[in-house]
């Protein structure tokens, strides 16, 4: 099965099972998990962006090519979307506020 339309795929599992004794038989398949998006995310950025004036950017532990999709679904810029790890989000963060930019900063805890 592929991801319903509101999802993203995020973690792909591959797996190969040898056989064992008599068995001559390979099992091999593929699992992806995926996080659903919320059907009024779009909007909300969006919302945020035009009727709001605040730019939207998103910083991620995510891979980039996840990345830009997400942000693609979203209305994100390309520009905005940078995959980084944890430790870089602060100085991201630091960067925007050193050219007058007044931040903030929402995640889900991960990283």
């Amino acid at each position: 099965n592929t991801p319903q339309s509101s999802s993203i795929a995020r973690i792909h599992a591959f797996f190969r099972i040898t056989p064992q004794g008599d068995s001559d038989q390979v099992t091999s398949g593929r699992i992806a998990f995926s996080d659903a998006m919320r059907p009024s995310a779009a909007a909300l950025v969006a919302r945020l962006e035009t009727r709001l004036g605040i730019s939207v950017y998103m910083l991620s532990g995510d891979r980039s090519g996840h990345l830009q999709r997400v942000a693609a679904r979203l209305g994100i810029p390309e520009n905005r979307v940078e995959a980084c790890w944890p430790h870089e989000k602060a100085d991201r963060v630091a960067a925007l506020q050193r050219q007058g930019h007044v931040v903030v900063m929402v995640g889900d805890g991960g990283n």
